[in-house]
C-alpha cells in the first residue's frame, strides 16, 4: 500500500505514523453490496491515515492526498466461510483547491471555499463541489481532542472485547483461592485469565499498562502484572471512581488521575463490566475487567503535536475532569503534578464549550484555549496554554472575560490501584 499527501507540492512526511483504527462498530449489508457480500448485519472497524492541518494562510492553497493497494482481484474466504472483495488495482487520487479569506480581519472569522478535484487509476471523470464554512483557531484542538477520544474509545473496545471472551465471563467458580497476603489470587491460579491479562498488555502496550479484574463486590481477583497485585496496600476497591461509575452507569467508565500506590506513578483506570451472556435478561453482573492507561502515550501525542504545528513556544495539557493533569507537551514537566481546576477556560471545556480565555497565571496574562473531551461515560479537557503577545492572540480572547489564576502542585489521592 502506498499513501501520499502534500499541501502546496509540500510532502507531509511519515504517514504511516497517523493510522487510526475506530471502535468496533454494527453496521448493515443491503443486497447487491459494494463489497459484493451476502446481505447481513456484521461488525466492522474503519481503519485509515488521518492527518489535520492547522488554519491555512490567507490566499490559494493546494491540498492532495493519493491511496493506493496492489494488484488484487481474486476473492478470498475466510476461516467461517464468508467471502470478501479484495479492491482490485485500488489508485484513489483526491484534489482540493482552496481559497482561504477573512471576512473582516477578524481573527475568528475567516472564512475558505474549495474545489474538489477527485481521479483514480482509470481517470474517470472527477467530480467538482464547492461549499463555504466557518473557519476556527480551534480547529487543531478539536482535532487534537477527537483523536485523544479514539484513542480512548479504542481501548475500552478492547477491554469490552475481552470482557465477552469465555474464559472472563466464566467466574461461577471464583474457585482459585484467594490469599489476603498477596492481595488476590496466586500468580498460577486461574492461568486463562492471568494469560489473557498479559496478552493484553503484551499487544497493547502503548495503551495499557496493567490488568485488573475484580469481583462484583469491588475485590481485587487479580491484578497483571502480578508484582503489582504484590504491592497492593488494600485488596477492597470499591471506593475508587472507576468501579463506583461502572456500578452506577452499567457501562464502560474512565476514571480519572490518582497516584498508584503499586507503582508510585499516575494513573487512571479504564473499567467495563463482565456479565453473563447467557443471562442477557438480568444483565448479571460477574465482575469488571479494568486496565491502567499508559500516559506516556497522551504525552507523545501532545508533544507531537507542538512539534507538528511549529508551536513550540506553547504548551498543551490534557486534564481530568477533576482538573488533574494527564499528560503535557512539555517533557519537563509531563511527569509533575499540577491542577488547573481553578481555570475558566477548564471549567467552560467541562460545561461542554470551547474557545479561548484570557486568564492571570502566576502574574503573567496568558491565552487558554480550551475543549472537552468527551469519552467513555467522563469529561477529559484539552487546554493550549500560551502568552498574550501578539494582536491576533488579543483579539483571539476579546470575548471573553479575564481570570486569575496561580498553577498549584497537586497532591493526588493514593491510588491502592
Amino acid at each position: 500500500m502506498d499513501i501520499k499527501a502534500s499541501v502546496d507540492g509540500k510532502n507531509i512526511p511519515n504517514l504511516e505514523d497517523y493510522r487510526v483504527q475506530s471502535p468496533l462498530f454494527n453496521f448493515t449489508l443491503p443486497e447487491n453490496n459494494i463489497l459484493d457480500l451476502p446481505p447481513q448485519t456484521t461488525q466492522a472497524v474503519s481503519d485509515g491515515n488521518w492527518v489535520f492541518l492547522m488554519p491555512l494562510s490567507e490566499g490559494n492553497h493546494t491540498v492532495s492526498f493519493n491511496g493506493s493497494l496492489r494488484n488484487v482481484s481474486n476473492i478470498e474466504t475466510n476461516d467461517s466461510g464468508y467471502a470478501f472483495a479484495v479492491p482490485y488495482g485500488w489508485d484513489n487520487n483526491v484534489i482540493y483547491h482552496l481559497t482561504i479569506s477573512d471576512s473582516n480581519n477578524g481573527a475568528n472569522n475567516s472564512l475558505f471555499s474549495f474545489n474538489q478535484q477527485k481521479t483514480d487509476a482509470q481517470n474517470m471523470p472527477g467530480s467538482k463541489n464547492k461549499t463555504h464554512g466557518d473557519g476556527n483557531s480551534n480547529n487543531g484542538l478539536y482535532l487534537l481532542s477527537e483523536s485523544i477520544e479514539n484513542r480512548l474509545e479504542k481501548a475500552s473496545a478492547i477491554l469490552e472485547l475481552t470482557s465477552k471472551l469465555p474464559d472472563m465471563e466464566h467466574t461461577s467458580s471464583f474457585s482459585s483461592p484467594f490469599n489476603l497476603s498477596i492481595n488476590g489470587i496466586p500468580l498460577y491460579a486461574d492461568m486463562e485469565k492471568r494469560q489473557i491479562a498479559k496478552q493484553l498488555l503484551s499487544k497493547y502496550s502503548e495503551d495499557l499498562v496493567s490488568v485488573l479484574f475484580l469481583m462484583p463486590n469491588g475485590t481485587v481477583y487479580m491484578l497483571e502484572p502480578f508484582e503489582r497485585q504484590l504491592n497492593l496496600t488494600t485488596s477492597d476497591l470499591s471506593f475508587r471512581d472507576y468501579y463506583k461509575g461502572v456500578i452506577n452507569t452499567r457501562d464502560p467508565f474512565l476514571g480519572n488521575v490518582i497516584t498508584s500506590a503499586s507503582s508510585g506513578l499516575k494513573q487512571a483506570q479504564l473499567a467495563v463490566p463482565i456479565y453473563d451472556s447467557k443471562d442477557n435478561n438480568t444483565l448479571s453482573l460477574k465482575g469488571i475487567l479494568a486496565a491502567g492507561l499508559n500516559f506516556e502515550t497522551f504525552n507523545e501525542m501532545l508533544q507531537k503535536y507542538i512539534s507538528l504545528t511549529n508551536q513550540e513556544e506553547k504548551r498543551i495539557v490534557l486534564v481530568d475532569g477533576n482538573g488533574v493533569k494527564v499528560a503535557d507537551s512539555n517533557r519537563g514537566l509531563s511527569s509533575k503534578n499540577e491542577s488547573f481546576a481553578n481555570l475558566q477556560g477548564f471549567r467552560n471545556a467541562i460545561d461542554g464549550q470551547s474557545g479561548s480565555i484570557t486568564e492571570t497565571i502566576n502574574d503573567t496574562k496568558m491565552i487558554i484555549s480550551y475543549h472537552p473531551i468527551n469519552a467513555v461515560s467522563n469529561s477529559w479537557t484539552i487546554l493550549l496554554i500560551q502568552h498574550k503577545g501578539d494582536a491576533a492572540d488579543a483579539a483571539a480572547a476579546a470575548a471573553d472575560p479575564i481570570a486569575n489564576f496561580s498553577l498549584d502542585n497537586t497532591d493526588l489521592p493514593k491510588q491502592k490501584q
